[in-house]
């Protein structure tokens, strides 16, 4: 099978890549011709505004390249992860134009919300969720605290729906828990052309490891990941005489806000680790204790990090809100805390840590949810069954 698969990379790097890198190089492994067709957001700075904006509702340079690319490698499937803005929907119409089907993969939100996380001002937020026009989003300045950015975000996800790409020319989109097939379905993505298709650790880290006696954080550090929640309940742990080495891997919005509150905070036995090889950073993931998942949002499509953890037998502290609740299940591969709430993170830690027959239990059965969800060969599995499914039913 040949198959073509297209993604927009952003400037901060993301889940989105790591998935768009491992299922490239799954199906690869496996003998599939894979054809890559990329572009970076870092080009932006070679770009005027209007250019941009008009690009991000059709990209005429890319509709061009992405046909012909078509044309020349006749691919007998198209998957696209994300578009937004640089790649833009064009694309899809080039696929369809050349009638090969097309799967599209739902990283984010952007659909139905033009922040593409369904949080604002510190709180869950489905305003935008149903509306034709994203209006509430454009008045809260949603993307990028512009009503322009935020306009065109919205602007454009209404234009292709008017279009029918979303609804008509789009063969199957795969979203990666059910909560999310059900968002979408609200939005009006119709519910038969959604498959459910979980993410997958691409090296197994193999058997549980014995605990290096630490928590760990790896993700963005932007408010809706909850980091500011996290540190709160360190200082609220540091104040009970509970000094628990924490370790973040991670970059974003908040670095500054993050390095001053463990500056000043009292907050020696928290570290902030730099930027990690993926081997490194699975080795740090493994001798972890357990690691903290305190997203405040539905901001998560997936938790691929949580997964991560579950590979190496380690449990996770979820917020209990969205993915969270899908992929953890509480006390037996982790425990939830309310989302936000720097009391409850705080007293659910001490429990675990101060509980470690309890915690040790975690990590087999851990170990255990991956192997039967979330290893490479399952995912490999599913992704032929989507791909069989497009091609012999055009949807």
């Amino acid at each position: 099978m040949r198959v073509l698969i297209l993604h927009n990379f952003y400037q901060q790097p993301g889940g989105e890549d790591t998935v768009f890198d491992a299922e490239s190089a799954l199906l690869g492994a496996h003998g599939h011709e894979v054809v890559r067709y990329s572009v970076h957001n870092d080009a932006i700075h070679g770009f005027n505004l209007p250019g941009v904006l008009i690009g991000t509702f059709w990209s005429r340079k890319q509709y061009r390249e992405v046909r012909n690319l078509i044309r020349s490698r006749r691919p007998d499937v198209v998957h696209l992860h994300n578009f937004f803005p640089l790649l833009s929907p064009s694309v899809i119409h080039a696929a369809k134009a050349e009638k090969v089907p097309i799967v599209m993969s739902l990283h984010n939100a952007r659909l139905l919300c033009p922040q593409a996380t369904f949080y604002r001002n510190g709180q869950l937020c489905t305003e935008c969720l149903g509306k034709r026009f994203a209006w509430p989003g454009v008045i809260h300045e949603c993307y990028r605290k512009s009503t322009l950015a935020t306009a065109t975000v919205a602007g454009m996800a209404t234009y292709h729906r008017w279009l029918g790409t979303w609804q008509h020319a789009v063969n199957r989109y795969v979203v990666f828990t059910p909560r999310w097939k059900d968002l979408f379905v609200q939005g009006g993505i119709p519910a038969d052309k959604i498959t459910i298709k979980p993410h997958f650790v691409d090296a197994d880290p193999g058997p549980v490891q014995p605990s290096a006696g630490y928590a760990l954080f790896v993700g963005r550090l932007d408010p809706e990941k909850g980091i500011m929640t996290l540190l709160d309940a360190w200082r609220k742990l540091s104040e009970q005489g509970l000094r628990i080495p924490l370790k973040i891997r991670g970059a974003g919005r908040m670095e500054d806000d993050v390095a001053k509150a463990l500056r000043y905070g009292g907050l020696e036995h928290v570290e902030v680790i730099p930027w990690l090889e993926r081997h490194s950073l699975q080795n740090l993931v493994r001798k972890a204790a357990f690691s903290v998942w305190p997203s405040e949002g539905y901001c998560e499509t997936f938790g691929l990090v949580a997964i991560e953890s579950l590979a190496a037998g380690v449990p996770v502290v979820a917020s209990r809100i969205g993915t969270g609740e899908d992929l953890i299940s509480n006390g037996e591969t982790g425990v939830h805390f309310t989302p936000g709430d720097a009391n409850d993170l705080a007293d659910k830690i001490t429990q675990l840590w101060q509980n470690p027959q309890r915690l040790e239990a975690m990590r087999d059965l851990a170990r255990q949810a991956y192997l039967k969800d979330y290893t490479a060969e399952c995912n490999y599995q599913l992704m032929l069954d989507l791909y069989a499914s497009v091609q012999e039913n055009g949807h």
